[in-house]
């Protein structure tokens, strides 16, 4: 039991000095905690940062991107448009000059054909007043 006791007395004697050297290294492992914590947060606000610019300028070069696109996509609408206007006015055109040949020798007969019927016709009708002129006359001489 001695041996306890010994121990016991260094330990008593030596006790307030173990209590400031593990106090001082407790300080110590704060300080170094605190600080890299704020290393972490420094690095962190870095890497949100680059991460913001990074996805700002990927939507730019997709904006750029779809822009183009939609530029392209305009100009080859605006010339199929302009194709297919000329098709459709050239198709037009060639179905109405086959229209006009196909009716060219019909249209050619008919006149011809008309002239003479509206004077057959007209001749009865210049007849018609004179018969019945005709009779009046012979009533008036009548009476």
């Amino acid at each position: 039991m001695a041996l306890f006791d010994r121990i016991k007395g260094i330990f008593n004697r030596n006790a307030p000095e173990v209590a400031k050297v593990a106090t001082a290294l407790a300080k110590d492992v704060a300080a170094e905690a605190r600080a890299a914590a704020e290393d972490i947060r420094a690095a962190a606000a870095e890497a949100v940062a680059e991460a913001e610019k990074k996805a700002a300028d990927a939507a730019k070069v997709a904006e750029k991107k779809v822009t183009a696109a939609t530029k392209t996509a305009s100009k080859v609408a605006q010339s199929a448009t302009k194709t297919a206007e000329k098709k459709v006015t050239a198709a037009t055109k060639t179905a109405a000059a086959r229209v006009a040949k196909a009716t060219a020798p019909k249209a050619a007969a008919k006149p011809a054909a008309k002239p003479a019927a509206k004077p057959a016709a007209k001749a009865p009708a210049a007849k018609a007043p004179a018969k019945a002129a005709a009779p009046k006359t012979v009533a008036k001489t009548a009476a």
